[in-house]
């Protein structure tokens, strides 16, 4: 028997600010003041939200806290630039993947289409 192959996912991409698709990436997870969150199915963008960082004032634990936030809003795929530890092994624990945003990518629609062009190295 093989694994059910989803036909939908939810993305999480950190971003500065909401500009829709073209909201441009935050250097840190973490740090983020917001998320856009994308649902996707191998055709197409189905839809998009933009969600605040519940957790940007927090003095500790900010990164665990948001990536539990982004495990009960049930992303799947979570493309970053840089994310702590503690964030990382939350998300990794719950089954979410995490792509590297490269350095010279700036919104968030240049990022998705490289994940769907399978160009984005996997952390």
């Amino acid at each position: 028997m093989e694994p059910t192959r989803k036909d939908v996912y939810i993305i999480a991409l950190p971003v500065e600010e909401d500009k829709g698709l073209d909201s441009p990436i935050t250097e840190h997870f973490g740090k983020t003041p917001l998320f856009l969150l994308v649902e996707i199915s191998k055709e197409k963008i189905r839809s998009f939200t933009v969600e605040k960082n519940p957790f940007l004032d927090s003095e500790k634990h900010r990164g665990v806290a948001v990536a539990k936030f982004l495990v009960k809003k049930k992303v799947e795929i979570v493309l970053a630039r840089k994310i702590g530890e503690g964030s990382y092994s939350v998300l990794k624990g719950n089954l979410i993947k995490i792509y590297k945003i490269p350095e010279n990518i700036k919104t968030s629609q240049e990022a998705i289409n490289l994940l769907r062009e399978g160009k984005l190295e996997r952390i």
